[in-house]
């Protein structure tokens, strides 16, 4: 009787080390899955409202390549513009531009000055300040309302594809 009771025992002490070592592994994993969780959390978030990255194609060089640029985007907010930023606007794509004139400045566009309007007729919030702004894209000048633009850029790797 002694024998059984013995072996029982043994058998309840695996049972139950082997539940103690399930229930750890369990609890890593939730761990685990939680840490992952709020990693991904923590990436949206910087992706979505800070800095993200963007393939952009340049008109560089000639046709029969295609020259892209690997960007950070600052999508942090603007704060004072100034001649010469480099922005990432986005129309009908995305293009790098460098800030040429600001609300209320005088410029010469093909032999023709130009003002550029303080107030424009943009009904957003972020255009009511910051007005228009004249940017160089492509050796083009271009009018582009302040909502237009993404953010900074910072130049990380030229590819020459």
């Amino acid at each position: 009787k002694r024998k059984e009771q013995k072996s029982e025992r043994n058998t309840l002490t695996r049972v139950l080390h082997c539940l103690f070592i399930i229930n750890r592994m369990i609890n890593k994993c939730i761990r685990f899955a939680l840490i992952f969780a709020i990693a991904l959390l923590l990436v949206f978030i910087v992706r979505r409202w800070m800095f993200t990255l963007y393939l952009v194609s340049v008109e560089k060089g000639s046709k029969t390549t295609q020259n892209t640029e690997l960007v950070m985007v600052n999508k942090l907010p603007l704060g004072p513009i100034q001649r010469g930023d480099k922005v990432l606007m986005h129309c009908k794509n995305r293009y790098i531009g460098q800030i040429v004139a600001l609300p209320g400045d005088t410029i010469t566009i093909e032999k023709q000055l130009f003002v550029v309007p303080v107030r424009p007729q943009c009904p957003c919030s972020c255009c009511v300040n910051g007005g228009y702004l004249v940017v160089k894209c492509n050796g083009k000048m271009h009018v582009v309302c302040r909502h237009d633009i993404e953010g900074r850029v910072k130049h990380l790797l030229f590819l020459n594809l």
